[in-house]
């Protein structure tokens, strides 16, 4: 079996209008790949990892994301840095 984690969570905007298009960003610091996604759709460049829209967010509203990430036998540390369209993200 091979180690691997799961984050989830929801994109939420804070202002009147939604997102369409929008693109969430983050980091792994152990070099994991991700192995599962859902609620949009993954592109990778090492240890950078996006998330390109599947859904339009709605203004106030939410979307759900969420993927499976596995390296080997090796630690993994949840990832950091979320940006949504640029901006970073509050984590929780």
């Amino acid at each position: 079996m091979t180690p691997s984690r799961r984050d989830e969570g929801p994109a939420a905007p804070t202002g009147t209008a939604g997102i369409d298009g929008w693109r969430l960003a983050f980091a792994f610091a152990d070099g994991q790949k991700v192995t599962n996604m859902w609620g949009g759709t993954p592109s990778q460049d090492g240890g950078k990892g996006r998330v390109s829209a599947a859904s339009t967010v709605p203004a106030k509203g939410s979307v759900t994301v969420g993927f499976t990430a596995a390296k080997g036998e090796h630690q993994h540390t949840a990832p950091t840095g979320f940006t949504l369209d640029g901006a970073a993200c509050a984590t929780s």
